[in-house]
């Protein structure tokens, strides 16, 4: 926040809406946009594991692909660790790129 009072936000548009930012910044939270490279997904089948076990957090969204997730989430309701923790749950291993 500058001086005036004004709040400025910088976001990709392609990768989230204005709305969710706003959302987040409304509620105290801190939105975060972030891509988890996922190992050992093949097929239709394993997107849609990931995308049940994400689907138990609180996140504004998740796009999975096979390969990678990309998630936004407000940090103060769900924390990367578990992010991470519901693609391992699913069967799959979280790899840093």
């Amino acid at each position: 926040m500058n001086p005036s009072g004004l709040l400025f936000i910088q976001y990709n548009q392609e990768q989230i809406y204005i709305r969710k930012c706003y959302k987040a910044y409304k509620n105290g939270g801190i939105m975060q946009n972030k891509e988890f490279k996922i190992e050992g997904m093949s097929c239709h089948h394993c997107v849609m594991a990931v995308k049940k076990e994400l689907s138990s957090l609180d996140l504004e969204s998740a796009e999975v692909e096979i390969g990678k997730a990309v998630v936004s989430y407000d940090e103060s309701k769900v924390t990367e660790e578990q992010i991470k923790s519901a693609i391992e749950e699913a069967g799959y291993k979280v790899v840093e790129s």
